[in-house]
């Protein structure tokens, strides 16, 4: 199964990332990958989203919110409406820093792919949906860095 795996330093707490990353109401104004997320922030409770591949078009997808931790972990797994074709496991791991920077986290994010259609992340578009998953941490990143995220007015739209 294709996956995708990356890590990123944060100079933030984990408080403040884990608000940018379970704040899906704000996600249009931001992430680059799933641009609309709609679900409760809970184990176990059904998740929309819309997958935004840097390769195409926009896609639905449902599916659930596996594991919730706050400040730790937000697990989703998500498929296509018709089971078997398309399905995706998003993991976000938030990790803190020891050392002399207390303010400082390392962001674990994983995608791992499978069904019929694994050729839309297979091959060369699998390339540009490593970009977007690399895209997609660097828009945490400048979001939980930016103190003032919160004051910004909310997307319309």
């Amino acid at each position: 199964m294709p996956r995708f795996d990356s890590r990123i330093r944060v100079r933030a707490s984990a408080a403040r990332v884990w608000d940018v990353l379970s704040d899906f109401g704000r996600y249009a104004e931001w992430n680059p990958l799933f641009p609309s997320v709609e679900g409760s922030l809970a184990d176990g409770s059904p998740v929309r989203l819309t997958l935004k591949p840097p390769f195409g078009r926009r896609v639905e997808l449902r599916g659930r919110i596996a594991r919730v931790e706050p400040e730790r972990a937000l697990v989703l797994q998500t498929r296509m409406a018709v089971p078997g074709l398309y399905r995706c496991r998003s993991e976000f791991r938030i990790e803190t820093e020891a050392g002399p920077e207390a303010e400082a986290v390392r962001l674990h994010h994983l995608q791992v792919y499978g069904g019929v259609l694994l050729s839309l992340v297979a091959g060369a578009r699998g390339v540009k949906m490593r970009e977007g998953c690399f895209a997609l941490n660097l828009a945490v990143k400048r979001r939980a860095e930016d103190r003032d995220w919160k004051t910004w007015p909310r997307a319309r739209g």
